[in-house]
């Protein structure tokens, strides 16, 4: 049997360069595929949006066709009924009247569609106020999970979930806290183990907890458009949960 030469049959070692490499690239992976999640999220958000303003169009053009419908039907009810009347009337008594009726009917009619119109326009305002918080509340999911994956190195995996905030303002002073605690804990760690190396008992760094701020139970009855607009993140996100919007998934307030 011909002799083999172990270099020709060993894989190749693999570097801790290779390793770094390999690592980097699943990470990027897995943020790609979470952007993407979060696009197609929001574009199905556009879609139901439109489809809210096709169904509000549809609701005035029916109403129109039905306010339109109820003045034929009324003038033809009241030529019936003041077919005898008109006949024995005077015709100065006739036009006196009868302007006077239909002016009445036509005030009635205007006014239950100028009240119908108002709700619409409301109804409308307040969809548009709860997208536009909608589209607020995803930015800023996708601007915690790109500070969280760019500072990840700098973040114990523990500490993840206290990662909070309803403005990128204080999304970024959390991480900042997270990150001192994180530094803190890795030099009590590497304090201690100098310590047992050297035959000294340890002392183990002690953790504070992390309050979470409670939010405001809103509910979702007698909301404005203006209600809508001044809602934190927080309240908005429990707002969607009541009104069975569903959740997704994330770092602190939205997780």
């Amino acid at each position: 049997m011909p002799d083999t030469d172990p270099q020709e049959t060993a894989p190749p070692a693999v570097t801790p360069e290779d390793l770094e490499r390999i690592r980097r690239e699943a990470m990027e992976q897995a943020r790609k595929e979470e952007r993407d999640k979060l696009y197609a999220q929001l574009g199905k958000g556009d879609e139901r949006f439109k489809e809210m303003q096709a169904e509000v169009k549809r609701l005035q053009d029916a109403e129109t066709a039905r306010a339109k419908e109820a003045e034929k039907a009324a003038r033809q009810a009241e030529a019936a009924r003041k077919a005898k009347e008109e006949a024995e009337m005077s015709a100065k008594e006739l036009l006196a009247q009868r302007e006077q009726t239909w002016q009445q009917k036509l005030d009635e009619i205007k006014a239950e569609q100028d009240a119908r119109m108002a709700q619409i326009a409301e109804q409308q305002q307040l969809q548009q106020a709860m997208w536009d918080k909608e589209r607020e509340m995803v930015a800023l999911q996708v601007y915690i999970r790109d500070r969280v994956d760019a500072e990840r190195d700098n973040i114990a995996p523990e500490l993840l979930d206290f990662i909070d905030g309803t403005t990128k303002e204080e999304v970024d002073a959390s991480i900042e806290r997270v990150k001192a605690k994180t530094a803190a804990i890795v030099e009590g760690m590497r304090q201690a183990t100098q310590q047992a190396r050297a035959g000294m008992p340890g002392v183990a760094p002690s953790g504070g907890a992390t309050a979470l701020t409670p939010g405001l139970d809103t509910g979702n009855q007698n909301l404005s458009p203006d209600d809508i607009k001044g809602m934190s993140m927080k309240d908005f996100a429990k707002l969607r949960a009541q009104m069975g919007m569903g959740s997704g998934g994330g770092q602190g307030l939205f997780s």
